[in-house]
């Protein structure tokens, strides 16, 4: 009974360990066109050391993949755009937001 209990413990924390967690949105100007292109970066909030970086897509979409819960900076860069930061915290398996960007 141990051993069942034991090797149960051990799945439900691989489950939990390797569980996909990502941070995904989609970048827009103020008008909701998309931002092509643009730089994005997951930054650590204690340090702002890189955790993980891409590249939206031609929609403005972007992804940023096994990641780990936590308190983040998530920075975003394009020509034309100003810089923008926002602060958040990724709790459970996934953070979806859209930001705007002005131009200028």
């Amino acid at each position: 009974m141990k051993i069942i209990i034991f090797y149960s413990f051990l799945f439900l924390l691989s489950t939990v360990t390797f569980s996909q967690i990502k941070v995904s949105g989609k970048l827009t100007t103020n008008a909701g066109q998309p931002i092509p292109f643009a730089n994005v970066l997951l930054l650590s909030l204690s340090d702002t050391s890189l955790i993980k970086g891409t590249v939206s897509d031609e929609m403005g979409k972007y992804e940023l993949n096994q990641l780990q819960t936590g308190k983040y900076f998530l920075k975003y860069s394009a020509i034309g755009s100003n810089l923008y930061f926002s602060n958040i915290r990724v709790r459970n398996s996934e953070y979806q937001g859209t930001w705007n960007a002005s131009y200028g």
